[in-house]
């Protein structure tokens, strides 16, 4: 089942690609909103198939070799969801006036309220089945400090990049760009000083996040540098994720020091940058897009259902069939409504402000 998935992901993004160059292409396309949402549609059918391996092993032989391969990536497969979210919003900070304001005001608030929504959510699947949390750890979930069932860490260190961004912003502006993302930097060493004890996952990419912006400031500079070489562009970016695959692979503690997940974010970016493409792969880019909290967020309900059902043990290729279209469906139900939910409430919130 996993192998049909990705390679229908793989022939989708194929069928799209009308030529690849030496060089990266130059005006910015291979960096828009829709080609880093087509690459990130990649990785969290990765995360996917990550989190399915945590609920059971029971794959066919084609898929049980996918997965192992999957599984070595570690927390590489969530290196670009936070290097592009850093560029993007380095851009808007440049580009839209008052944007550090709506960091806070919009995204951090709005992200919040998801987040509780879809706890909730997992509580009551939860109390079906018979288990109870503690008042302290259900509201510690809502930001994913804490966790009932759900993904969490990556929600949270999200949300703490808001509030990180918004203070450096704040406070080193009239430094300059860089000075901002030093700030984040400085913030962030912070965190990972503090919150190593939780886990290397909890620390190992959050550095992605400045490394995405620094790719934006430095971009024009780093396209006439990589295009002067000899060497395809293309092949560097390959480079990299190899470089940085195999080190987190390998080398442990260079983990903490998030080297591994920068090389492998930007080796992807690299290895993307030299592709045109004839249009946009509507489900790879809807599924690291518009869907992608929400797909990352409710893609353990059906997983958790099936086990507690019998249904992993019973029928164990339904089991799979089953949570990937159980995903597919809260994803694209729970993307309609928080859609209109953030419509109902920032829109209100928006008129009654100006």
């Amino acid at each position: 089942m996993l192998t049909l998935l990705f390679l229908f992901l793989f022939i989708s993004f194929l069928s799209c690609i009308s030529g690849v160059e030496r060089k990266m292409l130059t005006d910015g396309e291979y960096i828009s909103r829709e080609r880093t949402s087509t690459i990130n549609g990649f990785f969290i059918w990765i995360v996917f198939a990550c989190h399915l391996s945590q609920y059971t092993s029971d794959y066919l032989m084609c898929d049980a070799w996918i997965t192992r391969l999957l599984m070595t990536l570690g927390q590489c497969v969530v290196a670009t969801f936070f290097f592009f979210s850093g560029y993007g919003i380095m851009s808007s900070l440049r580009n839209k006036e008052g944007y550090a304001s709506q960091l806070v005001k919009k995204r951090f608030l709005s992200l919040l309220l998801h987040m509780s929504l879809a706890v909730m959510l997992f509580y009551v699947v939860q109390f079906w089945y018979g288990r109870e949390y503690e008042c302290l750890t259900v509201f510690m979930s809502f930001f994913g400090w804490r966790s009932i069932g759900n993904s969490n860490w990556f929600i949270f260190v999200t949300l703490l990049s808001y509030l990180f961004i918004t203070l450096s912003y704040r406070l080193c502006r009239r430094f300059g760009e860089f000075a901002i993302v030093v700030g984040v930097v400085v913030l962030f060493a912070v965190y990972v000083i503090l919150a190593r004890y939780r886990g290397g996952w909890w620390v190992d990419t959050c550095m992605c996040i400045p490394a995405g912006m620094l790719f934006f400031i430095w971009r024009p500079t780093i396209e006439k540098i990589l295009n002067g070489l000899r060497m395809p562009v293309w092949l560097i970016g390959v480079l990299m994720v190899a470089l940085g695959w195999k080190i987190y692979g390998v080398h442990f503690l260079l983990v903490y020091s998030n080297i591994p997940t920068v090389i492998f974010a930007m080796g992807v970016c690299l290895t993307f940058s030299c592709i045109r493409m004839r249009k946009i792969p509507a489900f790879l880019s809807w599924s690291g897009g518009p869907a992608l909290f929400t797909l990352y967020i409710f893609q353990r309900i059906p997983m958790i259902i099936g086990v507690n059902e019998g249904l992993k043990d019973s029928y164990p290729q339904v089991y799979i069939l089953c949570c990937l279209l159980g995903t597919l469906f809260l994803g694209w139900l729970g993307m309609k409504f928080f859609s209109a939910l953030d419509k109902l409430i920032f829109r209100v919130k928006d008129n009654k402000v100006h």
